[in-house]
């Protein structure tokens, strides 16, 4: 993807869920104990999904054990960390039934309680992180969520006092963040896709960066105005709404874009500066409503900053919606269906991808 990035003289941005990964990698890394009761984890989860004798045992198991829903244990993919995630949340679910399990079967492996108790604070500890991940990697996500959904997952990381027992992988995760990211302020599709955003625009930023932001804005709508020639009136697509009422991390994120909010009115110009200057002005719409749907009914108003907003937002913040794609390609080209030209089977990828809109 990159190559093909580089070929088409396209800039691009590392993708923020492969960096999170890799944080998260590094901070498991850094405690032996909680990579030790993971490596557990993992050979049980095994255990379960090879044997379907296993499988029967444990769901009569379950059965027996009252208010306990009968959940299959998650076996992890080790490129994804959400599913090892999901993987030692299930296996907490399952705490019970798999205790009683191992009291009348053999088991591979068997944790103390000692990682029992580990497990579930790096659980809570990676809870934000799981949270992000889902909403950066929807479809709705754009690349103007990078820097709000990062900033907040650091403050949020900060309010955790619950750590003790794991404040080596904590430490390690702050640490390897902060180097990873230090940069995200000063990449300019970061910040031109966050400015032109109205649920964010230049609110989490300082004041050095408010005029950058601006600065940069400007460049955009100039070298947009000088390959396209003169801006006419667009209006953007219609979006459906994005659904984020989920709480921890952007109830943060709500804090943060609430605090100190300006109340100052548009006024309409067609000189660059000062249209954007209107539009840096007004107040931010609230995180649950559509940036794009905004821009539909406003891209009259601010045709110059409307431009940039229709090609920056449109980028993903993330290589998943790609990869997707390409996984979808395999359910196209089957072994009943190898005569099928590529001509056709991009088609076939278009409209399964597009049927929605």
């Amino acid at each position: 993807m990159s190559k093909g990035l580089d070929d088409a003289g396209v800039r691009s941005v590392g993708c923020p869920a492969h960096t999170l990964q890799l944080c998260i990698k590094a901070g498991l890394d850094s405690q032996r104990a909680i990579e030790d009761a993971v490596s557990i984890c993992r050979k049980i989860a095994t255990h379960f999904g090879h044997s379907t004798l296993a499988k029967e045992r444990m769901s009569a198991i379950q059965s027996t054990i009252p208010g306990l829903q009968a959940h299959a244990i998650i076996q992890d993919v080790q490129t994804r960390w959400n599913s090892m995630y999901y993987m030692v949340q299930r296996m907490q679910e399952q705490k019970k039934a798999v205790v009683s399990y191992a009291s009348e079967h053999d088991l591979p492996a068997t944790r103390t309680k000692l990682q029992w108790g580990l497990l579930e604070k790096m659980v809570a500890l990676l809870a934000p992180f799981e949270e992000i991940t889902k909403h950066i990697s929807s479809a709705e996500s754009s690349l103007a969520d990078v820097i709000p959904v990062v900033a907040a997952l650091q403050v949020a990381l900060e309010l955790n006092a619950n750590d003790s027992g794991v404040q080596t992988m904590k430490s390690m995760i702050v640490s390897d963040m902060r180097t990873r990211f230090s940069a995200m302020y000063d990449e300019p599709l970061f910040v031109v896709a966050n400015t032109v955003n109205h649920r964010y625009r230049v609110k989490l930023f300082t004041s050095d960066q408010q005029r950058r932001a601006k600065d940069l804005l400007n460049e955009e709508i100039q070298r947009g105005r000088d390959s396209a020639g003169a801006v006419a009136s667009q209006s953007t697509p219609p979006a459906k709404r994005c659904c984020c009422d989920a709480d921890g991390v952007h109830d943060i994120l709500d804090e943060l874009l609430n605090s100190g909010e300006s109340t100052s009115s548009a006024a309409d110009s067609n000189n660059i500066e000062d249209q954007v200057r209107s539009y840096l002005a007004l107040p931010t719409i609230l995180r649950h409503e559509s940036p794009l749907s905004w821009w539909r009914e406003n891209a009259k108003l601010y045709p110059n900053v409307a431009m940039v907003a229709r090609r920056f937002l449109s980028a993903p913040s993330t290589l998943v919606p790609s990869e997707r794609l390409f996984s979808s390609a395999d359910l196209v080209y089957t072994d009943r269906r190898n005569r099928l030209l590529p001509e056709r089977a991009e088609m076939l990828l278009f409209v399964k991808h597009n049927l929605n809109i």
